[in-house]
């Protein structure tokens, strides 16, 4: 079994911040189009984001 290294830990890390960054910014976007554009009540909005977050 291979040994991970700091070097190895720290670019997992790396691509979970990214996954992270990417999920932050398609939420918000959704949200202002979803509550500001679209007059949607913000509840709807943010059942959605918690449907995500209780699927995964």
């Amino acid at each position: 079994m291979r040994h991970l290294g700091w070097f190895d830990i720290f670019r997992l890390g790396l691509v979970q911040a990214g996954i992270g960054a990417i999920v932050v910014l398609t939420t918000s976007t959704l949200n202002r189009i979803m509550v500001v554009e679209l007059a949607l009540p913000a509840s709807l909005s943010g059942a959605l984001a918690a449907l995500y977050y209780l699927v995964q």
